[in-house]
């Protein structure tokens, strides 16, 4: 807009029309020191396309009559003011390195902004999973769907900000937030393979963040982290039980064991693990191996565990210790 603008008030000027170029040539000059002596944010220069506007028209106005006679060569002048004026308007006003953390910020808003539209969405998913009981219905499927992209969104955007600004503890905490986030719509999805990916990728932002040491200058944000750890560890477990739930369903017994004792390495103390692997166990026919597991899910449950988790535990011991079906 700006190289057509220029040149319209160019050719104002020496076509007659001196008038109108001395009305908006003092206008957008002020606006632009304005912009200059106030500047705040990049959308206040906005107000100055709409000065370049008439004088644009007017550019295009005279090139498209000049082009119908084949007189273009009267327009040299014009051409060259134009191409001055675009030089000028493209000149970078900030270095590499500016430029730079501009962009890191910018990405950085552009995630918190996916980040709040994923919470809003996420709310939506269970007030339909409380309206039906549950039972996900379109509307609900939708939210959830909606919960994944954005959050997805936001860990893309939160990777092009580390890929700028590495060193960036804050963006490193909230992408290893988004993702743990984009791993829970996935596991809610019953996709707990992908969950477990998410969870993994967001373990590592936040090794990377803690070995970096930025905590230290940013308690609350490094209390985040901390909180956010143990979030996912907790998540990952419950992935790698259900998980293993699945695979027994489906009666891959081998992978079931296998994900069921990483449930366990992550968090030792949780009954269903070992009650999901005892009951694994049992279906091989590893009775010794299936009591003990029960047991241990029994010893770990404690009076507070619900009694149906408990009964699972009991038959389970029952089962395993008597004469295998």
């Amino acid at each position: 807009m700006a190289p057509l603008g220029l040149a319209g008030l160019w050719l104002a000027w020496w076509d007659g029309h001196r008038r109108q170029a001395l009305f908006l040539a003092p206008l957008l000059a002020g606006l632009c020191l304005s912009v200059v002596l106030f500047f705040v944010f990049g959308r206040y220069r906005l107000p100055a396309a709409v000065l370049l506007i008439p004088p644009a028209g007017h550019t295009l106005s005279v090139l498209l009559d000049a082009a119908r006679r084949r007189e273009l060569r009267s327009l040299a002048g014009t051409a060259a003011v134009a191409a001055l004026a675009a030089v000028a308007v493209n000149v970078p006003a900030w270095s590499a390195a500016e430029r730079e953390g501009l962009d890191s910020a910018i990405w950085f808003n552009l995630s918190s902004a996916a980040l709040r539209g994923a919470e809003s969405s996420y709310e939506d998913f269970q007030q339909e999973m409380a309206r039906t009981g549950g039972r996900p219905d379109e509307a609900a499927r939708a939210a959830l769907d909606e919960t994944l992209g954005l959050t997805t969104q936001a860990a893309d955007d939160l990777a092009r900000v580390l890929a700028l600004e590495p060193g960036f503890y804050v963006a490193r905490v909230q992408r290893a937030a988004a993702l743990r986030r984009r791993g829970a719509c996935l596991a809610t999805a019953g996709a707990f393979e992908a969950a477990l990916t998410s969870y993994e990728e967001a373990r590592r932002e936040l090794a990377v963040a803690q070995a970096s040491g930025g905590g230290r200058e940013l308690p609350k944000a490094a209390r985040q982290a901390r909180e956010l750890a143990g979030h996912i560890r907790t998540s990952t477990a419950q992935a790698l039980i259900n998980l293993g739930a699945q695979r027994i369903e489906a009666g891959d017994l081998p992978h079931a064991e296998e994900a069921l004792l990483r449930a366990m390495a992550v968090a030792p103390g949780s009954a269903p693990a070992h009650g999901n692997l005892g009951l694994c166990l049992l279906r091989q026919g590893r009775r010794a191996e299936s009591r003990a597991a029960f047991a241990r899910a029994l010893e770990l449950a404690g009076p507070g565990a619900p009694p149906g988790e408990v009964a699972f535990y009991r038959k389970g011991l029952e089962l395993a210790a008597g004469p295998l079906r």
